[in-house]
């Protein structure tokens, strides 16, 4: 509501900072909330005053942890035709994209946080593989407005891809419409992810995740199969998408040449699958 109303200019990942307030008012209403009217009351004043100061905690540290020595990624197709791309850091902003003119298979940059060692690995020839992991990380997960922790790759528009992509906390923006992709995973724990489907192809998708929003974007022309098994979560669909048990199809996925199959699972957030701007 602050957000909406101007009040505060956050994102998800500021909210994911304030969840030890969850336990914190988990274990207030066990010991008093449940005795009585007045117990719920102080244990209610009490979350409120804490949610106050972490308000106030996060609006006057915006600038982050301190950042690491920056990474740069850039590696030449040559005859790259397919492709294994593993990307898993710990705690990022990612943002997937084609490359645009480009000789390279893979270019981009990595923004770590200090403390935080990066493992790059790449194997060329025609079935290539990439790696970009978070192996070590003593920094804290804290993630919030300003932070510097930020992963921007691209890669080449004609190579086939299998995308694998596993996050423990964060943003991801994966914009596959001008990507050929295989097969694509994305595993997360708590996040945002906004996955904007290819223009053409057939091909499988698994999305996994703990806590989060998850929207789906689907460009004109692309029809799509969803299955998701989901608990505490809304979903949200285009008006003339069929809907039997846990499965979403668009009208055009029984004859259509380009498709996606798409398997979801989400614990608790949102789901929202809706048509491609096209911007």
């Amino acid at each position: 509501l602050l957000n909406n109303t101007g009040h505060l200019e956050w994102n998800f990942l500021d909210l994911i900072r304030l969840w030890p307030l969850l336990i914190i008012a988990a274990g207030l209403e066990i010991l008093i909330g449940k005795r009585s009217v007045l117990g719920s009351f102080i244990a209610a004043l009490v979350i409120f005053g804490m949610f106050i100061g972490a308000v106030w905690l996060i609006g006057t540290h915006p600038e982050g942890l301190a950042r690491g020595e920056v990474i740069q990624i850039s590696e030449v197709r040559n005859d790259i035709t397919t492709a294994s791309v593993m990307l898993s850091p710990a705690v990022a902003r990612l943002k997937v994209d084609a490359l645009n003119d480009s000789g390279n298979f893979v270019e981009g940059t990595v923004y770590p946080r200090q403390h935080e060692r990066i493992e790059r690995r790449f194997s060329s020839g025609n079935q290539a593989r990439f790696i970009l992991e978070t192996e070590s990380d003593q920094a804290s997960v804290n993630i919030g407005p300003g932070d510097s922790r930020v992963w921007e790759l691209g890669f080449h528009s004609e190579v086939a891809l299998d995308m694998n992509v596993d996050i423990g906390v964060g943003e991801v923006d994966l914009d596959m419409s001008d990507l050929t992709i295989d097969d694509a995973k994305v595993d997360f724990g708590i996040g945002q992810i906004i996955i904007t489907l290819p223009d053409e192809g057939k091909f499988n998708m698994v999305i996994d995740g703990g806590i989060g929003l998850i929207t789906i974007k689907v460009p004109a022309g692309m029809a799509v199969r969803i299955n998701a098994d989901t608990g505490i979560v809304g979903r949200t669909t285009p008006r003339d998408y069929t809907h039997h048990n846990d499965v979403y199809t668009s009208p055009d996925y029984g004859k259509a040449e380009n498709s996606a199959d798409i398997t979801l699972g989400l614990g608790i957030g949102n789901v929202v699958v809706k048509e491609a701007s096209g911007d």
